[in-house]
């Protein structure tokens, strides 16, 4: 049996938490916090020691903490990113792609999506042999979309698995069907929503990150992508999912017939609604509306 701390990531995330709840501590009261767990009692003193001190030197680095006459305490940054729950080098990956979205004015959806699955939270899908040529040449075609340099020596080992990982919820979010992901990708609903479910709460949690770092055009951007994941749909429908009882195949529905906004909902009379709806759907909204 060994404890979870053991795993840098979860380390990095209950470090910061202490640092976040405790707003002033030193770096011998974060040793001693942790030598009273089963991971302090897995691991010797000499062991923890520089491996936490490696850690809290990293939270500085990345400005999650702030050091002060020898007491550590967390950044308006940091204690958001302790709030969100996700690892903070998940969260130092998006603060460095969102500066460069915003400072580039790229948004491309694809780039955004392979920037989200560069959270150690994330599954991402195994790439054969026989895919890695054919996904090389689809990425070089649309390096301009994405928010790092992929034609670099740098670039890690994981890029293909994320960008496979990226084209799937691509494809979710430019309303393809379950079968249809299922088909390119061999990923199953259960397997699709549970990705599905994770990029949202991380497109959320970049949101988050870019309003503490006011980045406003990247903000707005996380925020719509946020839904979108959650609904399956372009942008396009996203005023039409505000109602309840619209979901992605309905209010396509609706839009292909010229239906675009709550306002033209609301000039539609029960009757016409019904006729793309249904009786007791077009009730409901109506109601509603």
């Amino acid at each position: 049996i060994f404890s979870r701390l053991g795993v840098e990531p979860v380390l990095r995330f209950h470090v910061l938490a202490l640092i976040a709840t405790s707003h002033l501590l030193k770096m011998d009261s974060i040793l001693d916090f942790f030598k009273e767990t089963f991971f302090g009692y897995q691991y010797s003193a000499s062991n923890l020691k520089p491996l936490l001190e490696k850690i809290t030197a990293k939270l500085i680095d990345w400005s999650f903490v702030r050091e002060e006459k020898g007491f550590l305490m967390p950044t308006p940054l940091g204690e958001r990113v302790s709030q969100l729950y996700i690892d903070p080098m998940t969260a130092h990956i998006y603060v460095s792609l969102l500066e460069v979205a915003e400072a580039t004015n790229n948004f491309n959806d694809l780039g955004l999506l392979e920037m989200l699955c560069s959270a150690s939270e994330m599954p991402l899908l195994r790439v054969s042999r026989n895919e890695e040529r054919r996904l090389w040449e689809e990425a070089m075609l649309y390096s301009e979309n994405f928010l790092r340099d992929i034609s670099g020596f740098d670039l890690d080992f994981n890029f293909l698995e994320r960008y496979k990982t990226a084209k799937l919820l691509f494809d979710w979010i430019n309303e393809a069907s379950e079968d249809k992901i299922y088909e390119a990708f061999s990923v199953p609903p259960g397997m699709l929503y549970q990705r599905v479910s994770i990029a949202e709460w991380l497109s959320y949690s970049a949101s988050e990150i870019a309003k503490i770092l006011k980045l406003r055009k990247s903000q707005k951007k996380m925020k719509k992508l946020e839904y979108r994941l959650r609904y399956g749909i372009k942008d396009e429908l996203l005023e039409l999912v505000t109602i309840k009882g619209i979901g992605r195949a309905r209010a396509r529905k609706l839009f292909d017939k010229g239906i675009k906004t709550i306002n033209d909902l609301k000039k539609l009379s029960e009757a016409e609604l019904s006729k793309i709806l249904g009786k007791k759907t077009a009730k409901k909204i109506k109601e509603i509306i």
